[in-house]
């Protein structure tokens, strides 16, 4: 079974290298580019392993925790 990566970045480029990369590696990848859509698929989704770009510094990473 593979293992399954929630990707978070809002910068399209980066995200889509960082999903090559992953998939290439046999890795399911779900992305996402806001918070907002991150926080509601996470929520409903077994993962295991998240990629976040902490945009907002250390308030927002408090507040997704």
């Amino acid at each position: 079974m593979r293992k399954k990566v929630v990707l978070l970045e809002d910068n399209e480029s980066i995200r889509d290298m960082l999903k090559f990369l992953l998939e290439d590696e046999n890795f399911q990848v779900m992305e996402y580019a806001s918070i907002a859509s991150f926080m509601a698929a996470a929520a409903n989704s077994p993962t295991d392993l998240f990629l976040l770009d902490v945009i907002g510094g250390r308030k927002r990473f408090r507040a997704m925790q």
